[in-house]
């Protein structure tokens, strides 16, 4: 159970977890497994269903239910209960955003799928449709939000003298400069081992990555000049993190770096140069929006960011659509 401990204690469910019987800790070790290496899930995919199960599978102990008797009522049941969701009649007495009600929908599914494909169960009991979304247009970071960002790094790497310190600077600035330059996911990003992004000779860094990325596809990814640099300088400064582990990038202790981690450090660079909302994924809507405010041909762009299919990328084009009415307002005569 060593694997599935460490990955709650990361996402901060082990208490939930350890609150369910041990038959249901044990179809939850099953299914991760089954999420792992049958659907090759992402990260986040396998953090977000294996949340959602937890959860749910507490429901079914406090109300006393079998996980192999559940019917489709005891599903609408749960939703009420939890967010005040009455997915009969598609209202919503709380708020919970349509992407998180259509998570954990799709995470039960998934799990009583999961359950017929080992001859558990016969009938999948989540026969529920899908609330109805509108789509969001995906945040990307303004220009002078970007030059802001990285003049913070410039004066903070001035004032450092401390080399631990200036070590996780060079490492958050080396994090920056790649998520925008290549538009790797975080997940992407944080799988990287020394190997993959120097040659034989250590003084020679690639120009382009080769990653893997979901359901195990192969794509190359290229860095620009500024994120070869960024990279230089953090290997340069590595070693004064006492590396534990091959991965490219570590923690202050030198073990591999988290997705959280991440997260919590652009939290504290939105606010020291006071931009909007920082997350890692930015970075990726940013690389988009901006090649394709560029002129870049949208299948070139699929191919950049490793979606299966054109309609995923398409989103983008409505961000640049967005754009171009923006300009239009700003520099026509009677655009205002």
């Amino acid at each position: 159970m060593d694997s599935i401990e460490n990955l709650f204690k990361e996402y901060q469910i082990t208490k939930k977890w350890k609150e369910l019987n041990k038959e249901h800790q044990n179809l939850i070790q099953s299914y991760y497994e089954y999420l792992t290496f049958q659907k090759k899930a992402s990260k986040h995919t396998i953090r977000g269903y294996l949340s959602d199960l937890v959860e749910f599978l507490l429901f079914l102990e406090t109300e006393d239910l079998y996980y192999k008797k559940v019917q489709t009522i005891d599903i609408r049941n749960y939703f009420l209960k939890i967010s005040g969701i009455n997915l009969e009649k598609n209202h919503s007495l709380k708020k919970i955003h349509t992407s998180t009600q259509k998570r954990k929908i799709s995470s039960i599914r998934t799990f009583y799928k999961f359950l017929q494909k080992q001859n558990i169960i016969e009938n999948n009991p989540v026969q529920i449709k899908f609330p109805k979304t509108t789509k969001q247009l995906p945040e990307a970071f303004k220009y002078h939000e970007i030059n802001k960002l990285f003049d913070l790094f410039h004066d903070l790497l001035n004032q450092e003298k401390e080399q631990f310190k200036k070590a996780l600077l060079y490492r958050d600035q080396c994090i920056v400069e790649i998520l925008y330059s290549s538009g790797m996911r975080i997940s992407e990003l944080l799988s990287l081992k020394i190997h993959d992004v120097i040659y034989n000779n250590p003084e020679i860094l690639k120009e382009e990555i080769k990653i893997i990325g979901k359901r195990n596809k192969e794509r190359y990814v290229y860095l620009g000049s500024y994120a070869i640099n960024a990279l230089k300088k953090y290997l340069f400064y590595r070693p004064f993190l006492n590396p534990k582990t091959n991965f490219l990038f570590i923690n202050k202790d030198g073990n591999p770096l988290t997705d959280r981690g991440v997260r919590d450090r652009l939290k504290m660079y939105q606010y020291l140069s006071d931009i909007s909302r920082t997350y890692p994924h930015k970075f990726r809507h940013s690389f988009a929006t901006d090649l394709l405010n560029e002129g870049l041909d949208i299948r070139i762009l699929q191919e950049m960011l490793g979606h299966a299919t054109l309609s995923t990328t398409q989103i983008y084009t409505h961000v640049s659509k967005a754009k171009l009415k923006e300009l239009y307002r700003q520099t026509h005569p009677f655009g205002k």
